[in-house]
């Protein structure tokens, strides 16, 4: 007992028994100390041999990429008390956590350093292998985040996810990975769903030496962003900055569209520059309830990211039409125009009209009125798209004309049988507006009309009886002139009545007094002379006047075709005056004056035209057109030879007159007004 070693230590020489006690035998062999004494104590007589100790070892540690354990990596297990010891240059077999059997193949013991006193020196190293030094590695922990903008999913893809490995440059990918919320406004969001995959960068990480760590908003948030919309604007000019239902928002998002309210534009006008939207708000798809306002976000407002554009709103200009006579000017007032178009109470004041009938000299006919350049008013013309649309001038003939082509036909026809029967020569110098006008006759005053008063076919013969004299006008003084070159009727005695119409057997030159031309260049006036019976001859008959226009007359009246026609080639009883010559800017007129027992049926006429318009006529047959008035055909009782330029008529209706014919010669015209004697 009591034994005791020089040193402790395996690396200590010469190390000896320095203190033993011998005590007798306890295995039965019965040896007694007391037959034994001890030899010197010292190395050569009481060697000590102390061998080092096998350490247990093993490491484990979490990933880091490397081969190396180091520190606490790796455990030693001395099994002295409470001795440790340390180590260096200790590797592991591999740093991959998925790699089985890996074991600690190079590690150097070395003392402790911790005071407990454990000497490498003391101690010796297991055979190195899986049994004797295991290894390890534990996955790593990774750090995750994710933040992109929205893009109406829940879907985090690519660089959306931040994985960090803490090793070094390794890198990891991802897939399958969400968020627990596609919407910017939700609060807390995190990645619910990850799985990780190996590094396609050559980093070389591998998802197995990696785990995700619990997935919350601690360990794993996610940050949404709204997304920048793109806007513009664009719209007819309507006057005002509201730009409700003219604005396109892109969302960039397929399927998402969002709604807006109080867009408002920075200008009104189709020509202010960079005009933008300058006020709008997002609002929520109106339908579809998960699309939201809150996801997106306006860009700043400018003409660059907002910008508006206004068109011209469409207006049309029409020209009025207009009528003018020839030889005068049209109106062409800059205000004749109408327009459609105009926004609110926007106005233009005048429009420029041309128009090549604008002339006094233009030919009678229909010529656009050209509308152009616009201008005044209150609206600004450059918000306008202008159309131009023609109106319509008209240039119809002269005043003189177009009293021919309105008056009544009564009126004609009353006033015509006035001179018709007045006896007065020079009719033909007697413009058309004294038969229109509605007015009496000018002066002289004409004697009561009667047929025998101008038909000498109709002149009383010396037994013919004398039949209600009626009293005549009062005569003209022989001072006073006469209108239009005419020679007032001479004063006679007493009243000179009407006589009967001659029989149509007595020859025209035989029954005719002859009268003497005056100085005037118009007839004198018919002499009265008293007869025992009462009855008085009737005034001659007038002869041509130097006039505009001529008169021819015949006898009594025939029946059908040119029976009974006198030697103008008219029927007898009938009267053909040109009253107004036609030209290019004149319609000729033609009275024609018909016995009254003309319009008894079963009877008619004929006559031909002055020979001013039958040479026109027989000239140019074939440009010649006959209607009514009213631009119907003639009638089947009236007929027209073109050949002659002679109108026939045979069994003439009741009620036919007065009825006006409108003959166009080429580009001339002429009025023939047909009516009926009453007396």
């Amino acid at each position: 007992t009591g034994t005791t070693s020089s040193s402790k230590d395996v690396a200590v020489s010469n190390k000896y028994i320095d203190a033993i006690t011998l005590t007798d035998a306890v295995d039965g062999s019965g040896g007694l100390a007391s037959n034994y004494q001890l030899p010197n104590l010292d190395s050569n007589n009481a060697p000590v041999l102390i061998s080092a100790r096998i350490v247990g070892l093993s490491a484990d540690r979490v990933y880091n990429g490397s081969l190396d354990l180091i520190g606490t990596d790796v455990t030693i297990t001395t099994g002295v008390g409470s001795e440790t010891l340390t180590h260096t240059g200790t590797t592991s077999s591999s740093k991959d956590v998925a790699v089985s059997n890996k074991y600690i193949d190079t590690i150097t013991l070395t003392d402790a350093i911790d005071g407990s006193g454990g000497l490498a020196s003391n101690y010796q190293l297991p055979i190195l292998d899986a049994a004797n030094a295991p290894v390890l590695i534990n996955a790593k922990t990774v750090g995750l985040s994710a933040s992109r903008i929205y893009d109406g999913s829940e879907d985090l893809i690519g660089s959306d996810v931040t994985i960090t490995t803490g090793v070094g440059s390794e890198t990891l990918t991802h897939a399958g990975t969400t968020s627990s919320s596609k919407d910017v406004t939700v609060s807390n969001k995190y990645i619910d769903a990850i799985t990780l995959k190996d590094a396609i960068d050559g980093s070389g990480g591998l998802a197995s030496n990696y785990q995700i760590p619990d997935l919350n908003f601690a360990n794993a948030p996610v940050d949404l962003s709204s997304k920048l919309v793109g806007i513009n604007a664009r719209k007819i000019y309507d006057g005002s900055l509201d730009l409700t239902g003219k604005v396109t928002i892109e969302t960039g998002i397929e399927g998402e569209e969002l709604s807006y309210s109080n867009a408002l534009a920075s200008d009104r006008g189709v020509a202010d520059t960079e005009k933008y939207i300058q006020n709008i708000q997002l609002e929520n798809s109106p339908s579809n309830e998960f699309v939201l306002s809150s996801n997106y976000h306006l860009p700043t407002l400018n003409h660059t990211n907002a910008p508006l554009v206004i068109l011209p709103a469409l207006l049309t200009i029409t020209a009025d039409d207009e009528t003018k006579n020839y030889g005068l000017l049209p109106d062409l007032d800059p205000t004749s125009f109408e327009s459609d178009g105009l926004i609110g109470n926007e106005t233009v004041e005048e429009v420029l009209l041309f128009s090549d009938g604008a002339i006094k000299t233009a030919n009678l006919g229909t010529y656009p009125i050209v509308p152009s350049f616009a201008s005044g008013g209150t609206s600004i013309l450059s918000n306008y798209d202008i159309v131009y649309v023609n109106g319509t001038l008209t240039v119809e003939p002269s005043l003189f004309e177009e009293s021919t082509a309105l008056a009544g036909l009564d009126s004609i026809k009353n006033n015509a049988l006035v001179i018709e029967n007045s006896g007065v020569s020079g009719i033909g110098s007697m413009k058309l507006t004294t038969m229109i006008s509605g007015g009496p006759p000018p002066s002289p005053v004409l004697p009561s009309a009667a047929p025998s008063s101008i038909l000498p076919s109709s002149l009383p013969g010396p037994s013919a009886p004398v039949a209600n004299p009626v009293p005549g006008p009062t005569p003209l003084p022989s001072s006073s002139p006469s209108p239009s070159g005419m020679s007032a009727p001479a004063p006679s005695s007493a009243p000179a009545p009407s006589s009967a119409p001659a029989p149509s057997s007595v020859p025209e030159s035989s029954s005719s007094p002859s009268s003497s031309p005056s100085s005037g260049g118009g007839s004198t006036a018919p002499s009265a002379s008293s007869s025992s019976g009462g009855s008085s001859s009737a005034p001659a008959p007038a002869g041509s006047s130097s006039g505009s226009g001529g008169k021819s007359g015949g006898g009594g009246s025939g029946s059908g075709g040119d029976a009974g026609a006198g030697s103008s080639g008219n029927s007898n009883g009938l009267a053909v005056d040109l009253l107004d010559r036609p030209d290019t800017s004149t319609v000729g007129l033609v009275a024609v004056s018909v016995p009254a027992d003309s319009s008894v049926s079963g009877t008619g006429f004929s006559f031909g035209l002055p020979a001013e318009v039958s040479s026109m006529v027989t000239e140019q047959p074939t440009a010649v057109d006959v209607t009514l008035q009213s631009g119907e055909p003639l009638p089947n009782w009236l007929k027209f030879d073109r050949s002659t330029a002679k109108f026939t008529s045979s069994a003439v209706p009741d009620g036919a007159f007065p009825i006006t014919v409108m003959m166009k010669i080429g580009g001339q015209r002429v009025a023939i007004v047909i009516s009926e004697r009453t007396n």
